[in-house]
């Protein structure tokens, strides 16, 4: 069975990508949304996913590759947001908080989001 799996372009995802189009097999092309964390979140995972109809929300390491590298190394104030989108339909978010963490580090948050649009109501 898991050979089945990955008789897909699904291969050529890493194997931490792999590991959420795994479990969720059964649930793919039938317009569900995954929220995830960084350790598995890629330009390539959501792509994948949003090519099967599944939407995709998570944090993103700003090095995983394919990552806008004008994103990732942007200088941000603090409040202010950034983003990248692509004409497929990813959106890519860098976002620094407005108080620093508590050893004086700003806090800065990527995101990737297929679900989302980069305009306010």
């Amino acid at each position: 069975m898991r050979s089945e799996l990955f008789q897909t372009p699904a291969q050529e995802l890493l194997f931490s990508e792999q590991i959420p189009v795994t479990l969720l097999h059964n649930y793919l092309d039938k317009g569900h949304r995954l929220f995830i964390d960084n350790y598995y979140t890629s330009p390539a995972l959501a792509q994948y996913l949003l090519d099967r109809s599944t939407k995709l929300v998570g944090t993103v390491r700003p090095t995983r590759r394919n990552f806008p590298p004008v994103l990732a190394s942007a200088q941000l104030s603090k409040g202010e947001t950034k983003y990248a989108a692509t004409d497929t339909g990813i959106l890519a978010i860098k976002y620094r908080a407005i108080t620093n963490r508590s050893n004086n580090k700003p806090k800065v948050v990527h995101l990737l989001t297929t679900d989302h649009s980069n305009s306010l109501p």
